[in-house]
């Protein structure tokens, strides 16, 4: 039968630094404007090559970032307005969507 200390060191400790790991990463690839999501996963499984990787690589500037597809899916195009009901693209001067029909104020 395990004992408590067997249990902390092959079952909880693990999980532990797994989860530490990929907060570190995560936070340093957001300072570095990289997405957190993919650098936290990555973190997890192989903590130093990904720590030593994330440190060499330089910062993205915004417009690298959405040049390359990297931008987050929250921002929508400044060229474009979108519904907010359906998301659809409609044009600047618009007052209803012609998708789904709802007005836009």
């Amino acid at each position: 039968m395990q004992n408590a200390e067997d249990t902390f060191w092959f079952g909880i400790f693990p999980i532990i630094c797994y989860v530490g790991s990929a907060l570190l990463l995560s936070y340093i690839a957001g300072r570095k404007n990289r997405s957190k999501w993919g650098w936290g996963l990555i973190g997890g499984l192989a903590l130093v090559p990904a720590l030593i990787i994330l440190l060499i690589l330089p910062r993205l500037d915004p417009q690298a970032q959405a040049a390359t597809g990297a931008s987050d899916s929250s921002q929508q195009p400044t060229t474009q307005p979108t519904c907010p009901a359906c998301r659809a693209t409609i044009s600047p001067d618009a007052s209803e969507c012609p998708n789904c029909g709802k007005g836009i104020f």
